[in-house]
């Protein structure tokens, strides 16, 4: 297991002065990647043998928003490696050490030049010590839409979407779905289902609907491929 302490930047916040989605998301990835460096195997070993851990679906719970100025700690752990797969979970606990944000995800392991995924080799499983799964519902990593969405007004890939694999970052996908957000309604719950990379230079064709406090986003990427789906549940 792996932590690392912060505290929450007004950069981070809203306009209520709560942590945002997205920067939970990016507090996630950030704690694995810290991880991944620490041991030895993060980015400047990935790069160099043209490897990478890709996500494919994410399951966030929040309890509640840290506020501007707060202390936290984010935790991250794989829970198994299998074959090409990666399974990890991640939480956020506030100074009196109560969980406050949890998640769990599903990473492929993939060579970046032929897009293939690996098997993991050696060093990584002997590096990336498990620890026991959270316990939380297990719903499957396909996220189901209703028919019925409602086409929005496409938009253009920007360069601060592009990260270091060279497409739009994971957490931007939910940082866009979460736009479409209606009025004060906050997500208390988050899945995505990556499916196809979007690049600079590509338009983003998003459709979405609101049914039973539950906010579906399809992001398209201009070629008629998803790009990734994205279920909220809202209060």
């Amino acid at each position: 297991m792996y932590s690392f302490k912060s505290k929450v930047r007004y950069s981070e916040v809203d306009d209520k002065g709560l942590l945002t989605l997205g920067a939970i998301l990016d507090y996630f990835q950030d704690c694995s990647s810290f991880q991944s460096d620490s041991l030895g195997i993060g980015m400047d070993y990935l790069m160099a043998s043209k490897k990478g851990w890709i996500l494919v679906y994410w399951d966030v719970h929040i309890d509640r928003y840290a506020k501007s100025g707060e202390d936290i700690e984010i935790f991250t752990w794989p829970y198994e490696l299998k074959g090409c797969f990666g399974y990890r979970n991640f939480c956020i606990k506030d100074t009196e050490g109560k969980m406050i944000a949890y998640a769990d995800s599903l990473w492929v392991y993939m060579d970046l030049e032929t897009l293939r995924p690996l098997r993991a080799e050696q060093v990584i499983k002997e590096k990336f010590v498990t620890s026991p799964r959270i316990d939380m519902e297990n719903k499957g990593r396909k996220v189901k839409t209703p028919d019925d969405l409602e086409r929005r007004e496409p938009f253009r890939v920007r360069k601060s979407d592009i990260d270091t694999n060279g497409h739009v970052n994971n957490s931007q996908y939910v940082k866009i779905a979460a736009e479409y957000i209606p009025g004060n309604m906050t997500a208390k719950s988050v899945r995505v289902e990556y499916r196809d990379a979007t690049y600079l230079g590509q338009t983003f064709e998003a459709k979405t609907k609101m049914a039973d406090n539950i906010l579906y986003v399809v992001l398209e990427n201009g070629k008629g491929q998803i790009s990734a789906i994205i279920e909220m549940e809202l209060e």
